[in-house]
Parts: structure tokens; sequence; C-alpha cells
């Protein structure tokens, strides 16, 4: 695979020689450093913490259909709850995390104040579920996924789902030092037609964006 533009190339060209970019200020995930995306959203967000996604997409001057949350942590989903209460579009959250396959206990840090994530071993458990069987036929058109190093297992249970509908896709890369390397091949090897970019938006946000 190529990266579709040279910043694309030059960072990961950095990133390889383990050197940080330079961060381009981009917070949200629909920015305009990249080819438009005119459509109304339809739009999958895993990793939805307290809703800070859905407020920038509020913010944005752009149509939303509909969003679909994933958020595991329970304390999280309650401040979701109240931030999806004053959006101007419909919010469908769902308490689980998203993964390759469904699985009712999955060991889970819920640490709140460092990155909740799912782990080998803990006396916490949470429910995790394949994409392809809560959104397949909702026709998404847009996946953003920052779920503390999930995001490759969660992109094999959203494959079906990927390859139906081709939804743009921003997914975080920082979680794992191969991330940069796994998953766009990942994607690639789909061979759906999708161009790749890498965005940084902030320190440590290395972030993998696939369109069409």
């Amino acid at each position: 695979m190529e990266w579709a533009d040279r910043p694309s190339q030059e960072i990961y060209e950095k990133c390889m020689n383990f050197i940080e970019p330079d961060t381009d200020g981009q917070q949200h995930y629909l920015p305009n450093n990249l080819p438009p995306y005119d459509k109304p959203l339809r739009f999958i967000d895993c990793g939805a913490y307290t809703g800070d996604t859905i407020k920038l997409l509020s913010q944005i001057e752009k149509q939303v259909e509909y969003v679909i949350s994933f958020e595991p942590h329970p304390v999280f989903v309650k401040e979701l709850k109240k931030t999806a209460a004053t959006m101007p579009f419909p919010v469908t959250i769902y308490n689980k995390g998203v993964y390759d396959e469904n699985i009712k206990k999955v060991p889970f840090d819920p640490n709140q104040y460092d990155a909740s994530r799912i782990v080998d071993k803990s006396d916490t458990y949470i429910e995790c579920v394949k994409l392809d069987d809560i959104i397949l036929d909702l026709k998404p058109n847009f996946i953003k996924m920052d779920i503390e190093g999930a995001e490759y297992k969660a992109l094999i249970g959203a494959k079906k789902t990927i390859k139906i509908h081709k939804p743009r896709l921003a997914i975080c890369l920082y979680h794992y030092l191969n991330d940069i390397i796994d998953m766009p091949l990942l994607i690639d090897s789909w061979d759906l037609g999708y161009k790749f970019y890498l965005r940084y938006p902030n320190k440590g946000g290395l972030r993998l964006y696939a369109t069409q």
C-alpha cells in the first residue's frame, strides 16, 4: 500500500524513525486537511468516552443522521448519556466494548485516570460485541475507533460492514508500536479501494484515515 499524500508519508517516516511529528491541531474526526466528506453522517463512535466526539460533531457545520456510541466503562457511560441528551441528533448508546467476537465476560481495567482497556486478567469484566452484529443493517458511513489497543480486533469484527458499506474510517494508531503497519495493511488486504492518510492532531494522537 501507499500513503495518499505527502504529509502522510512524512508522518510515517518520522514515526518509523522514532521522531515525533509536528501536530496540526485538527482535534475532531473530520479535519479540513483531508478530502471533504459531504454526506450526512451515520457515525459509529467506538470508545465514546463521555461524549467528547459527539460534542465536536455538534459544533461543526455537518448534518448528522445518527450516532451509535460504544463505551464499556460504566462511569463514562453515565456522563455520555448526559451529553447525548443535549445533542441535536439521535444518539444510541451501548455500554459494551467492540471486538472480533461476541464475549460476555472480558477482563477490563477500569482505570478512570489513565486509559481503561481490555487486559489479560482483572476482577472487572465487560461485554464485547462484533460491530457486524450491531450496525451492518444501519448502513454506517463513518466509523471512528479509539479503544485503547483493541482496534485491530474490532476492525476484524466490522469486516463485513466495511466491505459492504465502505465507510470512512478514523482509527487511532498510538496504542502499540506496530499499529502504524498492521492496521493499514489489514484494511488494504480487503482490496476495497481505500486511500490511506496519516494525521497527527495532538501529542500522542496518531490517526489513520481510510477514505474512498
